[in-house]
């Protein structure tokens, strides 16, 4: 391809026309299928001002003035914190389509500006909530009906451990060359677990039919409420 020639293109948009009418589709579909539902559909400011909680996410900071100290904002990562406070004030079932924003997150799954949709129900726990995202994926995506197992289960399947059960020294044996990348006197047994899942587990879920993952450590709770604490094992 000659310079001038790649000089002239180079305006053009990264997603194709097949790909934004097929987004467009699926927008309306899931509009369609939420409000079947009667799940009320809201729009929350995507500027805040406080970032994320989680741990593992980083916001984008910006500024609303020409001082860069004063007037300090953040792009959201999701809507959570602002739906909830919808929740809170008795809003009851709602879901957005919006954009987020997540910064460093840059590769082949991740893009630091994207759509999320996010809902939430009223009274219903969180297998009535996989029944729901079981249903939403079958209506858009024609997909069969998901898979769900339980984080122990999953291991002990994939990997013939138990996680709840094995110390760091343990899961290193799993897979010496790939527990390598991490380092048991500053890195926890979580970040182990996490790293046997991406690179054991997860590129095999999902290719024929969605999966459900359940029943995760305590440890690993972001933002969710311990469902037993008789049960529910910490590290």
């Amino acid at each position: 391809m000659s310079q001038e020639h790649s000089m002239s293109t180079h305006w053009r948009p990264s997603a194709s026309i097949d790909a934004l009418k097929a987004r467009s589709r699926i927008i309306t579909q899931l509009r369609s299928f939420f409000n079947q539902r009667k799940i009320l559909e809201v729009d929350t400011p995507l500027m805040c001002a406080a970032g994320t909680t989680d741990v593992y996410l980083d916001s984008m900071v910006i500024t609303s003035s020409k001082n860069s100290d004063d007037d300090i904002r953040y792009l959201q990562t999701s809507p959570e914190f602002c739906m909830k406070r919808l929740l809170t004030a008795g809003i009851g079932d709602c879901y957005q389509i919006c954009k987020a924003f997540r910064r460093d997150e840059i590769g082949k799954y991740h893009n630091p500006e994207f759509t999320l949709l996010e809902w939430y129900r009223i009274n219903c726990d969180h297998h009535q909530l996989m029944d729901e995202m079981d249903a939403l994926l079958q209506y858009i995506l024609k997909s069969q009906p998901a898979k769900r197992i339980s984080y122990r289960d999953l291991f002990l399947e994939y990997l013939g451990i138990d996680p709840h059960k094995l110390s760091i020294k343990q899961l290193i044996k799993v897979d010496p060359d790939v527990c390598k990348a991490l380092n048991p006197l500053t890195d926890t047994k979580d970040d182990y677990l996490m790293l046997l899942l991406s690179q054991h587990i997860e590129p095999t879920l999902g290719l024929d039919r969605p999966c459900f993952i359940y029943d995760y450590p305590a440890s690993q709770a972001a933002l969710s409420k311990i469902r037993d604490k008789k049960i529910c094992r910490t590290f």
